[in-house]
């Protein structure tokens, strides 16, 4: 894994992550400001939506638009990282002459995809503070620990990455696989509903899942101006770096066979 911070693969992930933003939107008469209309718009819509529209608040007491911070505050975070999770399984056959013709690094490919969201989620973040700092009129010391979380999106998503591009390229029936498990995984984590209403027989469900664990995260950042429980943080961060690793050396061992496939 530290061959992944050398000066040249340092150099030759920037200048991929670059290209793979450029050919996202070649073409389109607005490029890269795409990256800063789609979360603004999100954000509008769902405002209009579940504010204006459906009357959408959390509790009986509940603020207008409290509902919309409470959906916007943890959806970016699950968006983003299965948007990298989703391109996983085809990186490697996507780009199988330069990895049969060159002594390409291809371990490079899922940090590309992963970094390349990860530009989307700081601009929809810094969109958001900038909506919570509006609608709230104050500025919360701990949304200075806002790249905390971030971080641990981006290792979320490098862990899932490394993992589904080495067995995507040997299962080819892993795309769809895999966008059934994650239909599944979202109504799984409390993204559009409040813990509270999950049926109390399955609270477990929550207690494990690491991703409900990441969304409480941004959320007590974000909404409540604090830090989650301890043992909730140690508990995300702990399953990220463990998924991390062995996502790397699950396809470090795969690496070596990528070419007989391909």
């Amino acid at each position: 894994m530290r061959n992944l911070f050398s000066h040249n693969l340092i150099f030759l992930m920037g200048t991929l992550v670059k290209r793979d933003l450029k050919e996202r939107y070649v073409g389109s008469l607005l490029g890269v400001i795409w990256l800063l209309i789609l979360p603004l718009a999100q954000i509008i819509l769902f405002y209009i939506v579940f504010s204006g529209i459906m009357k959408a608040r959390l509790g009986a007491g509940g603020e207008p638009g409290s509902y919309t911070m409470y959906l916007v505050s943890g959806l970016f975070s699950w968006i983003y990282f299965s948007e990298a999770s989703l391109r996983a399984p085809t990186l490697i056959r996507g780009h199988a002459n330069l990895i049969k013709k060159t002594p390409f690094p291809s371990e490079v490919l899922p940090v590309v995809a992963v970094f390349s969201s990860m530009v989307g989620l700081l601009i929809a973040y810094a969109l958001f503070v900038f909506y919570i700092l509006v609608w709230t009129n104050k500025f919360g010391v701990y949304l200075l620990m806002l790249p905390v979380p971030i971080m641990l999106n981006m290792v979320y998503g490098l862990g899932a990455s490394y993992m589904l591009a080495a067995i995507g390229t040997f299962v080819r029936d892993l795309s769809n696989m895999t966008n059934v498990v994650f239909m599944f995984l979202f109504w799984l984590t409390p993204y559009v509903y409040t813990p509270d209403i999950f049926p109390t027989r399955f609270h477990w469900i929550l207690a494990y899942n690491p991703l409900a664990h990441l969304a409480n995260f941004y959320r007590a950042i974000l909404l409540h101006n604090t830090l989650p429980p301890l043992q909730s943080m140690a508990y995300a961060t702990g399953i990220g770096f463990a998924g991390l690793i062995l996502g790397y050396f699950t396809f470090a061992r795969c690496k070596g066979y990528f070419g007989d496939v391909l």
